[in-house]
């Protein structure tokens, strides 16, 4: 069992125990499961999913940040501190097209301010991420 907390700069996205939890990190997906080892890794785009204990499985983007893993009293903490999260399943895939359509539009026309160029590579992490 791990307890998951998911964080923003605005709030507390996620606070729950799950059996584990799968994190695109920047070199590669780690799954984190009761007693894992101590850890420190980078985001910067990918997805969360997590397993809770009744089978039930929830899946974030996720977008710049970094994760903890611990280990206090036997009890395993992963905290997740995010740029921006996204609950995937608000979306539908026409909004996803969408999304897609104006990332890439907007790469195209090589609009790069730092917020454009963070909601373009969110866009297109929102479409990539989508099954």
């Amino acid at each position: 069992m791990i307890n998951v907390k998911i964080l923003t700069r605005e709030s507390i996205q996620l606070e729950s125990e799950a059996k584990k939890a799968t994190i695109s990190t920047t070199t590669g997906d780690i799954t984190v499961l009761g007693g894992h080892e101590p850890l420190i890794s980078t985001i910067n785009d990918g997805k969360i999913t997590i397993t809770r204990d009744d089978g039930h499985i929830v899946v974030y983007n996720i977008f710049y940040g970094l994760i903890h893993v611990e280990n206090k009293k036997g009890k395993t903490n992963l905290i997740v501190m995010l740029e921006s999260v996204e609950d995937i399943s608000e979306h539908s895939q026409e909004a996803l097209r969408e999304a897609k359509l104006k990332a890439k539009l907007a790469l195209k026309e090589k609009e790069v301010d730092f917020n454009l160029e963070n909601n373009v590579l969110r866009n297109l992490n929102r479409f990539k991420h989508k099954k």
